[in-house]
């Protein structure tokens, strides 16, 4: 389907049998209107999505456009919106609909409730209230807003239940493990959880908050990175823990989840429907009491990042290195390139400022060891090097899963890679460069000093042999 025809071609219930529970229902003044403003995407042009988003946002939402034109815009905008929500109760069907009973038809009801006709009365459609809730400027992608906004349903969510699948948050599933079940950091963390969170839930329950377990406050956090470090468990910051307690959430339920499937993850997740030769995920077999909706597709992209990250940091430590001695070789302090390692070795193992590296070293002066080292250029190389593999890889591991159409839309990638951006700095750089910044105190205990010490091990381990 062409994109641009998303915007006029309305998504519909349809009840025939022979049909897939859905039609394509075109509506002509969408058509139209979405015609007129945007010519250039007619003529099959490549015109970015976000922008044409953006502008029928700006269409339906400006009181100075007649009303008429206002309508229009948000038509279009329903139109699209119905794509995304047929996407997303099919992926839920394909996750977890065989096992308890029900398809993607059996879901489309509590979601896909547009007729595209004019709004009258008290009652507004599911596609409304998404639009209605959208902002470009804090949520960005619209198809993702929608596919949140389907997963939060409460109607769908209620008869999910109704099938037995339980929808856990990832704090009420913490609280329910065993951690006599884990060994070292995730023992730790979990202890620490339920030292602090369980105390507080007395007073959750008093203020209301019975039905579900609440985000761990700041203070919360605060309390659990203290408890940590009695247990000589270093967290950096409230941000940090918080990444870490919901990988672990992730993971715990994962291992339910799959290993209710009776077969190995390395297993293919994928089979193909005889009849009409159509590849689909594999379905999950009965077993509610493992089972979240919210699992597959919440956190599989943020899953995959905390497990590939170290690997493509020890790559891009490897690099960069490899980089530095290169570039080094060609200036005119190719005949101390040698030293490279040695001041490494000093300054991360034990923590030596430049000046006593140049004496240790038995180079002339500090500005020798600045212009050989550069700590803060490696550094950076080293991110981008770290950045571009785990961007790689995460593309990857997006044409394998079917996530998004290839190619992707610029838009996408420019956001997945300023994500991707935050993500490694807040997990590595951040800390890593506070630490080269500090003259005073400084400790090499970052994440980033730990492996490059692992790297600069191997190598001399490597060259010894």
């Amino acid at each position: 389907m062409n994109e641009s025809s998303k915007y006029w071609k309305l998504v519909r219930i349809d009840a025939a049998e022979s049909g897939g529970g859905y039609k394509l229902e075109p509506i002509p003044p969408a058509q139209e209107f979405f015609a007129v403003q945007f010519p250039e995407s007619i003529s099959c042009k490549a015109v970015p999505q976000a922008s044409v988003q953006r502008e029928l946002l700006n269409l339906s939402r400006a009181d100075s456009e007649p009303e008429a034109d206002s309508l229009k815009a948000e038509l279009c905008l329903r139109c699209y919106v119905s794509h995304p929500i047929l996407q997303a109760c099919r992926k839920r069907a394909r996750l977890f609909g065989s096992g308890h009973g029900f398809t993607y038809r059996d879901l489309l009801p509590f979601v896909l409730n547009d007729d595209g006709k004019p709004l009258r009365g008290q009652f507004i459609p599911f596609s409304v209230e998404i639009l209605n809730s959208f902002s470009a400027e804090y949520q960005s992608n619209l198809a993702r807003w929608v596919d949140l906004r389907v997963r939060r349903n409460s109607e769908l969510n209620q008869f999910l239940l109704e099938c037995g699948l339980r929808i856990s948050s990832d704090w009420a599933f913490l609280n329910r493990a065993n951690p006599k079940e884990f060994t070292g950091i995730d023992r730790a963390l979990l202890e620490v959880f339920h030292l602090v969170y369980r105390r507080d839930r007395p007073q959750q329950h008093q203020q209301g908050m019975r039905q579900k377990c609440a985000d761990p406050t700041n203070a919360q956090l605060q309390a659990m990175i203290h408890a940590l470090r009695e247990r000589q468990v270093l967290m950096h910051s409230a941000h940090s823990l918080l990444s870490q307690l919901q990988q672990l959430a992730y993971r715990l339920r994962r291992e339910d989840i799959w290993g209710a499937r009776g077969f190995p993850l390395a297993e293919p997740l994928e089979m193909t429907d005889p009849d009409t030769g159509e590849t689909s995920l594999k379905d999950i077999p009965v077993h509610a009491d493992n089972s979240d909706p919210e699992v597959a597709e919440r956190s599989e992209l943020q899953a995959f990042c905390y497990e590939q990250l170290f690997d493509c940091l020890n790559q891009g430590i490897r690099e960069g290195i490899d980089d530095r001695l290169r570039t080094l070789k060609q200036r005119r302090y190719a005949q101390l390139a040698h030293q490279l390692k040695p001041a490494l070795r000093l300054l991360y193992f034990e923590n030596k400022s430049q000046g006593q590296i140049a004496e240790q070293l038995g180079m002339t002066n500090q500005s020798q060891v600045s212009r050989i080292l550069n700590p803060r250029e490696l550094m950076a190389n080293i991110r981008q090097r770290t950045l571009e593999t785990l961007l790689q890889r995460i593309l990857d591991r997006v044409r394998e899963l079917e996530i998004m159409d290839f190619p992707l839309s610029p838009d996408y990638l420019q956001n997945l890679m300023h994500q991707v951006g935050v993500f490694v700095d807040e997990q590595v750089f951040e800390t890593a460069l506070a630490e080269i910044n500090s003259s005073r105190n400084r400790s090499m205990d970052s994440l980033y000093a730990h492996h490059l010490r692992q790297i600069l091990n191997e190598q001399e381990m490597n060259s010894a042999a």
